[in-house]
């Protein structure tokens, strides 16, 4: 079984993989400001002040399918 949750790491190279050009650093930021459906993240505190992301594999998949108009290659 896969896991259901992937990296930040692994969607950014999931995107690019289908013609998105993305950073991680940039949807970072877009998680923790809540602007995707399939992923959640909080800004960490304290001196690290590292976000938390939480990104769950088969919801991402199934809204970059619906973005593309069409099946995503899947890494």
């Amino acid at each position: 079984m896969t896991d259901p949750k992937m990296t930040l790491h692994e969607m950014t190279e999931a995107l690019r993989a289908n013609g998105v050009p993305a950073t991680e650093s940039r949807l970072r930021e877009m998680a923790i400001a809540g602007k995707f459906p399939f992923a959640f993240g909080i800004r960490g505190d304290g001196r690290s002040g590292r976000a938390t992301i939480l990104i769950f594999r088969h919801a991402f998949y199934a809204w970059l399918d619906e973005m593309l108009g069409c099946e995503s290659v899947r890494i």
